[in-house]
């Protein structure tokens, strides 16, 4: 008998979004885009957005505008800001990837993954206890705190678009961010924005932080304030909450709001809970104690085990000329992998111009090794390059990438900056699972393929600039150092 047919289901392939970035799985989509589970070259997990082709390139462009704006001041994100890791090229469809949140559903895993956003989270829990409002509005006022430090606002601030990662809060959906100025687009969510300011503000961001609290110690969405679910009114604290965001936080005066977050924090403190304020000092207090009773005790123990190894290191390990202040450098960029050793390096390599190129003097003799270099410019543009050379001092292969006032960047991702005096850059290169991953401030900029000829490999690292500037700029070449696997 004829075997019976069976319905085959075919997926859609993944789209290769972003250079460097592998597709696993789509997570989540809606109108204005589909968000991917992507990994990058150093094997993390990440979320990656792509904005729908449907959106108007006006949207689009804004959205764009508000990443730049906010990755040229918080390059890692913050303690509490998303980090966003790369966009894609100017005049192709917005994508960009970002830190993945934590799984509503199951925070060890990204199987059957829900972003565990501040909304979510409270449509799960319901009201929130009084402790817990307390820590996450702190965080909260400490995100805020650090855009408004840097001269920032957010402009959509609101349940949905704050995550949990790594069980830390941090704002995100940073598409609408803007620079301080006096003639910022009321642009958000409806909800979400006070009556009677004219354009975007400080005062527009800190009113949202009211709504937030709102939801949380009511469990009920921004659309139902001012509303209060009569058995929690019992409680003194939640009457309390409810009377700090009707009098000042969300008040229909614009005289009684707050115009900052620093104001709304010294009051959240004195109304919140102050035996919860008390315990928290009290706890910051004893982990200050503890903190320096460990580290003096650390100091003493590292300067024992300092005193003793240099005793004992074989003098080979160091160059000749070797002083205390490039030791003390050397010490600050430790190896990943604690059996590799010094190889050697420059205190100051003095090249500079508007290129600068220097070799090195030594061969790596290993494909398991890490380089670190200090790169420095003060035009819109410069090309770093780094060459391995065989033993003819021919370029076996080369990796690069552009450095610019706002960041270091791959070839296909680069936001161009306004000069505004000298900008250093610690880059380092070192191979991950048989790839070359670059890294700018602990940032990962792009990954490369580890030279096609084996070592011994000669180095050159070379700095340009490309800008208009040129005439007036600088560009340097600073200290670096070279870590390899020792037989």
């Amino acid at each position: 008998m004829p075997e019976s047919s069976a319905s085959v289901v075919f997926q859609e392939p993944l789209p290769r979004l972003l250079e460097g970035v592998i597709t696993l799985r789509k997570i989540s989509s809606g109108a204005y885009g589909t968000v991917f589970l992507g990994r990058d070259s150093a094997r993390r997990e990440l979320a990656v957005k792509a904005v729908s082709p449907q959106i108007p390139a006006e949207a689009q462009e804004r959205e764009r505008c508000g990443l730049e704006c906010y990755l040229e001041k918080f390059q890692c994100g913050g303690d509490h800001l998303l980090a966003i890791h790369q966009i894609s090229p100017s005049g192709e469809p917005l994508r960009y990837s970002m830190e993945l949140a934590d799984n509503l559903n199951d925070p060890n895993t990204s199987d059957d993954y829900c972003a565990a956003s501040l909304e979510a989270w409270v449509e799960r829990n319901g009201a929130l206890p009084v402790r817990q409002i307390v820590d996450f509005m702190h965080q909260l006022l400490d995100g805020v705190s650090e855009l408004h430090g840097k001269g920032l606002l957010h402009r959509d601030l609101k349940p949905g678009n704050i995550y949990f990662v790594r069980g830390r809060l941090k704002i995100g959906d940073l598409g609408l961010v803007t620079s301080f100025r006096t003639d910022n687009a009321l642009i958000g969510t409806r909800e979400f924005i006070p009556q009677g300011i004219s354009c975007a503000s400080t005062e527009m961001d800190v009113y949202a932080l009211g709504k937030i609290l709102y939801t949380m110690f009511t469990g009920l969405s921004a659309g139902e304030f001012p509303r209060i679910p009569e058995k929690l009114m019992k409680d003194a604290s939640v009457r309390a909450l409810n009377e700090f965001i009707l009098e000042h936080a969300c008040s229909e005066s614009n005289e009684r709001r707050f115009q900052n977050a620093e104001d709304f924090r010294e009051a959240f403190d004195a109304v919140s809970n102050p035996a919860e304020r008390q315990r928290r000092i009290q706890k910051r207090l004893r982990s200050c104690m503890i903190g320096g009773q460990i580290v003096f005790v650390a100091a003493i123990l590292l300067w024992a085990w300092s005193v003793s190894w240099k005793k004992s290191a074989p003098k080979s390990i160091w160059p000749e000329g070797y002083g205390e202040l490039h030791q003390a450098w050397y010490e600050r960029i430790p190896p990943t992998d604690s059996t590799m050793r010094y190889k050697f390096g420059r205190m100051d390599c003095g090249a500079e111009g508007i290129s600068a190129t220097v070799s090195s003097d030594d061969r790596i003799v290993s494909e398991n090794f890490e380089m670190y270099i200090e790169a420095t410019c003060n035009v819109g543009r410069a090309n770093f390059v780094v060459e391995f050379l065989d033993s003819t001092k021919s370029v076996v292969d080369r990796v690069r990438c552009v450095l610019t006032p706002r960041g270091v960047f791959s070839e296909t991702t680069v936001l161009d900056g306004t000069p505004n005096g000298d900008v250093t850059w610690g880059i380092r290169l070192l191979p991950i699972d048989g790839t070359l991953m670059l890294l700018a401030n602990g940032r990962p900029v792009l990954d490369a393929s580890m030279p096609h000829e084996g070592p011994p490999w000669f180095v050159r690292f070379s700095l340009e600039s490309e800008s208009a500037e040129a005439a007036d700029g600088r560009v340097k070449l600073g200290r670096f150092c070279v870590f390899e696997a020792v037989p």
